[in-house]
């Protein structure tokens, strides 16, 4: 799978989830229901999912290998490469930087960002998380031509967290990342940063 195809697949996952219930639910079974998508999709494209003690045995292949969840991809018992690796954090927007900051280094085609958007005042649409994660892309100077970032940005709505989605690619020529709307199944052309 190329990194567009990946983006599909991992956005395919996070569209399976929909909107978090906000009554009866606590933050680990959001994560244990965005990382069990990831996992289910992971598997249906071949690729080796692994992900924290959240998920079920049955969709993932061990437990967190230095991300919330990743799809490695093996030939042989060799590993070839990382097609997708994911954060899953609904604390403040300094939480949300300590565990981006490891995608940031991440060497994964897709990087995946799951997290809250109330955590910066006026984040209308999670546009402001969103935001904020294309300045941590463009401050760090190991962003290379091509980087790809999805993120879903949770929002406290009608007793529902409605889950506003981005992808944020790199260009790596000193130009800033771009950052895309994506509507839930299709990436929505209008851009912000």
């Amino acid at each position: 799978m190329d990194r567009g195809e990946t983006a599909a697949a991992v956005l395919a996952a996070l569209d399976e989830c929909g909107d978090l219930e906000c009554t009866g639910w606590h933050r680990a079974r959001w994560t244990q229901e965005t990382l069990t998508a990831l996992c289910k999709h992971g598997r249906e494209h071949q690729f080796t999912p692994w992900a924290n003690s959240r998920v079920a045995q049955q969709y993932r292949n061990g437990g967190e290998w230095l991300y919330d969840c990743c799809w490695l991809d093996y030939q042989d018992d060799v590993l070839l490469a990382i097609p997708m690796a994911a954060e899953c954090e609904w604390g403040s927007i300094d939480e949300i930087r300590d565990d981006f900051q490891k995608l940031l280094v991440s060497n994964a085609q897709v990087r995946v960002m799951i997290c809250a958007a109330w955590c910066i005042d006026d984040d209308h649409q999670g546009q402001a998380t969103a935001q904020q994660i294309c300045d941590w892309v463009r401050d760090f100077t190991g962003t290379r031509d091509g980087d790809c970032y999805v993120l879903a940005a949770y929002q406290r709505q009608d007793n529902r967290f409605r889950s506003y989605r981005y992808t944020i690619t790199a260009d790596g020529h000193g130009k800033p990342p771009v950052c895309h709307r994506v509507n839930m199944g299709r990436l929505d052309s209008s851009t912000s940063g």
